[in-house]
């Protein structure tokens, strides 16, 4: 089990099992160099990512809150890849028609850095990030509104150049933040 992934501790993990296969385990980490010294740091950060994150809730409210992510897209018309079982929602961007580039456009003028369809929900996630990723669904599947007397779509600030407020370039973001393509 790995204490970084989901439950916010920033690294460490354990393996579970019977005697045989932990010995084995423990003797392969140790002919690959695993290991460290003084490692009661890490154990103290994982010990409060699982009171906190774990037993507390936290983790348990992100997979409510990715279930309702997948509602808000499938309200929209749109479908997603597989269930919905823990905090991460695969959006078929493709089924939807909607291109990956569109996507990640339509995030930066949100404000919200999207890399694809596969929307990955943490602990530390807003309520006002997830309205914000409402108005991203609503502007790539054509459920777009203007604010009376703004001429903005969605009310986001973005002009028609393409730059939002503060002067930030939509498709020169888009492209940086696609750049690495981790999809």
């Amino acid at each position: 089990m790995c204490f970084s992934k989901g439950l916010g501790a920033p690294v460490g993990s354990v393996i579970v099992g019977e005697g045989a296969f932990v010995r084995k385990a423990r003797q392969l980490r140790k002919m690959m160099g695993g290991g460290m010294r003084q490692a009661g740091v890490v154990t103290a950060a994982a010990r409060v990512a699982v009171r906190e994150t774990f037993l507390g809730g936290r983790l348990a409210a992100t997979h409510v809150r990715a279930k309702a992510v997948k509602g808000m897209w499938e309200a929209r018309g749109g479908s997603v890849l597989g269930e919905v079982e823990s905090n991460m929602v695969w959006l078929d961007l493709e089924a939807a028609g909607v291109g990956r580039e569109g996507f990640v456009e339509e995030g930066v003028r949100q404000g919200l850095k999207l890399m694809g369809g596969r929307v990955v929900v943490h602990y530390q996630i807003c309520e006002e990030a997830v309205e914000r990723l409402g108005r991203v669904m609503d502007g790539v599947l054509g459920c777009r509104s203007t604010e009376e007397g703004n001429g903005h779509r969605n009310g986001n600030g973005v002009d028609g150049d393409g730059v939002d407020g503060d002067g930030v370039k939509v498709k020169e973001e888009a492209e940086r933040i696609m750049e690495p393509d981790m999809e």
